[in-house]
């Protein structure tokens, strides 16, 4: 019969430590490591490891990313969770404010991402995400969330000070004659008209209307 633990030692790796007990015979009994498991061993008459014992699973800690911060209503985002763990399986499920977005996405080497347009309201939508855990894994979720902002991007502000003035009607004069090129974002702000009920309707081009329009809202006489 084994007599109780006699010796121990401890191992610190990076952030994780590792307990190792031995018995009498200077056999290892037990390891218990603070991120999870704990392993226990039984030993045949001649000192041989007969079985190994492995009692709850491995802490798990899991991200998550965005392809963007900033979109537009109904601009397709991806989003990324990554899973750190021992070699995790199983599923995330993502979700916006607290509720499910679309059904669990399959762990591949760790990550699962999910593409989606289904961000629509105007506002800051917070992101989390759910690890379902899996046999050799506890599940966990996002400590914190993250923030993707759903602005209206087609809004004149072709400076991106946040306000439409005379500024940006002097940056669509250089655009619209040829004097300067746009960036990507500022085409995007910048295509405004036509307006249908006082609201942008976007045509996927930066001409005339579109100045006119910035000028309007830069003297007040429309506002959206």
């Amino acid at each position: 019969m084994l007599l109780a633990v006699l010796t121990s030692a401890s191992v610190q790796a990076a952030t994780t430590t590792i307990n190792y007990f031995y018995d009498s015979h200077n056999r290892l009994q037990t390891v218990i490591r603070d991120d999870g498991p704990t392993y226990s061993y039984t030993y045949d008459a001649a000192g041989n490891i007969t079985r190994r014992d492995t009692s709850a699973t491995w802490l798990s800690s899991l991200t998550v990313s965005a392809s963007s911060t900033t979109i537009a209503p109904g601009q397709s985002v991806t989003l990324t969770a990554t899973v750190a763990g021992s070699s995790p399986t199983g599923t995330v499920q993502f979700q916006i404010n607290g509720v499910n977005l679309g059904a669990p996405v399959p762990l591949v080497n760790g990550v699962a991402t999910l593409t989606t347009s289904q961000l629509t309201a105007l506002g800051n939508a917070a992101i989390t995400a759910i690890y379902s855990g899996d046999p050799s894994n506890a599940a966990s979720g996002t400590p914190t969330s993250i923030t993707v902002a759903v602005k209206n991007m087609h809004d004149g502000d072709l400076n991106g000070d946040g306000v439409v003035d005379l500024a940006d009607v002097l940056l669509a004069n250089k655009i619209i004659s040829g004097q300067m090129t746009p960036t990507a974002d500022q085409l995007q702000h910048g295509d405004v008209a036509p307006l249908v009920n006082g609201v942008p309707a976007p045509n996927g081009v930066f001409d005339l209307g579109d100045l006119v329009v910035i000028e309007r809202k830069a003297l007040g006489d429309v506002n959206f």
